[in-house]
């Protein structure tokens, strides 16, 4: 037994609101808000953090000394996003104001 069982069948249609509140002013989830992948800061964040972590991954194998040229390269690629990312998020930052 729910707690809205002892309601009458039009009680339980209409869901209780606040008298302060009017229609007009009702917005439904996601309206009046710009989503976070359309926002001007998220692709350019979004690659560098990906950099970040590539070099993060790397790291620990390159001040080991037991790095392959590959791993260089691989953290070079990471390194690369990093500035490509930076370089997205200040151009977007300049466009939106």
């Amino acid at each position: 037994m729910s707690e809205r069982d002892d309601l009458s069948p039009d009680d339980r249609r209409t869901p209780h609101t606040d008298a302060s509140t009017s229609d007009a002013t009702e917005t439904g989830p996601g309206e009046g808000t710009t989503p976070v992948h359309e926002r001007w800061w998220w692709t350019g964040a979004f690659r560098a953090v990906l950099g970040g972590v590539v070099v993060a991954y790397q790291w620990p194998i390159l001040t080991s000394g037991e790095a392959i040229v590959w791993n260089w390269v691989l953290a070079g690629v990471g390194a690369a996003i990093v500035v490509w990312g930076g370089w997205l998020v200040l151009t977007a930052y300049r466009s939106r104001t």
